[in-house]
């Protein structure tokens, strides 16, 4: 009778963790709005969207004016001053490459601006699982430090009147120093995740951070590395230098001035000169002939060659880089969810031996070590799959990022 009291004690102990979580959906998108990084890179795209509108426009124009100290005689008239006015025009084409150019920079920030979101929600999940795996996995040992407890009380009795060995009790008591032992142990460790998952939230290290006490089901991602944003910055880079090559073809045409002058005539006295004292009014035009300009371009291209040479050689190997990831991400998670399928089986069968082996407890055909190695067994099983879900959940949230 005694036996059966304490098989429905420990059958009553062991409960369901609950606990009212804030979805990681939510969490990201804390992340996304409180992350300085993204801040900051938000700031850099503006900061190129602005750019645009100071680019693709002329120079100033140039006022001129002067005024002859000793004038100047004319047929018509002393000349007693000018003022003039220049306007600079760079050759057909060039204002609107310049234009183009400030935009494909923009692109470039945008894609590089969509890797760091990505790369943040990636950081924030992988975090998050953490935590969830060191809860589930303290939920666990404390829940058995609970039955071990239990435990103790009903063998102490048992010794007491003669009826359990003494060294059933000791070993009880070791597994119960080493349970408190691993809570202080995977406590420590969560208040260590939870710092740097609340550093990606911009918020308190002490903040609670609440998780499911569940894990959800795997999803799976096709292969679409081509559009991942570390590629499409490097086919933006590249299409901007593109239009830089352009650009600097363009910069060593050459330059149109116009202008026009106006001149003070004073006319003379005492005379009937047909157009005295007229005033004289030139139009100018001017060509910039690119003799220099042409060797700065020349060493412009070759310059632009080379990076866009670099920048070739970078996006091969970010591809290969990317997919090599992708198929070991892919094979990792297959080999986890087969040792996700063994815990769960182990699982089971444990938990059907500990069934049996309570049975034969109480008929005293049993001793308790069996009793006790079956439940650190059964812990143990809990703890693998524990791990086993984190790894392929993080495994999973990087074949995200990587699609």
């Amino acid at each position: 009778m005694e036996r059966l009291k304490y098989i429905l004690a420990i059958t009553i102990s062991i409960f369901c963790m609950s606990t009212k979580a804030q979805s990681l959906n939510e969490y990201i998108e804390i992340a996304l709005k409180q992350n300085q990084q993204l801040q900051a890179k938000q700031n850099m795209v503006d900061q190129k969207r602005n750019d645009v509108d100071a680019t693709g426009l002329l120079n100033d124009p140039m006022i001129t004016g002067g005024y002859y100290i000793n004038p100047v005689s004319t047929k018509v008239g002393n000349m007693q001053g000018q003022i003039g006015l220049e306007q600079q025009l760079p050759w057909v084409g060039t204002l609107k490459t310049e234009r183009q150019l400030s935009k494909s920079k923009i692109t470039m920030e945008q894609r590089s601006l969509d890797e760091v979101i990505r790369n943040i929600i990636y950081q924030t999940k992988s975090t998050y699982y953490e935590v969830m795996r060191l809860q589930i996995d303290l939920g666990l040992y404390k829940q058995n430090l609970k039955i071990y407890q239990k435990q103790q009380q009903w063998l102490s009795q048992q010794v007491a009147n003669g009826e359990a060995s003494n060294v059933d009790l000791l070993r009880l008591q070791l597994q119960i120093e080493e349970q408190r032992t691993k809570i202080e142990v995977i406590q420590n460790q969560k208040s260590a995740s939870v710092a740097n998952f609340n550093a990606l939230l911009n918020r308190t290290p002490e903040a609670p951070v609440l998780t499911l006490d569940h894990w959800d089901e795997l999803n799976f991602y096709n292969q679409t590395i081509e559009n991942h944003p570390i590629i499409e910055t490097l086919k933006a880079q590249e299409q901007s230098l593109v239009i830089q090559q352009k650009l600097i073809s363009k910069r060593q045409m050459p330059m149109i001035n116009l202008g026009l002058n106006y001149t003070f005539i004073n006319p003379y006295s005492g005379t009937n000169i047909s157009g005295n004292g007229d005033d004289a009014l030139m139009i100018k035009m001017g060509i910039t002939l690119p003799y220099f300009s042409s060797k700065k371009a020349k060493a412009q291209h070759k310059s632009v060659s080379s990076i866009q040479k670099s920048i070739s050689s970078q996006k091969l190997n970010q591809y290969n880089t990317l997919k090599a990831q992708w198929i070991k991400g892919v094979k990792m998670l297959s080999n986890k969810k087969k040792q996700i399928a063994l815990n769960q089986k182990q699982i089971n069968i444990t938990k059907s031996a500990l069934k049996l082996i309570r049975t034969e407890y109480l008929t005293n055909s049993t001793p308790y070590i069996e009793l006790l190695r079956l439940e650190q067994q059964l812990l143990t099983y809990r703890i693998s799959l524990s791990k086993n879900q984190e790894e392929a959940h993080q495994l999973n949230a990087k074949l995200e990022y990587l699609k």
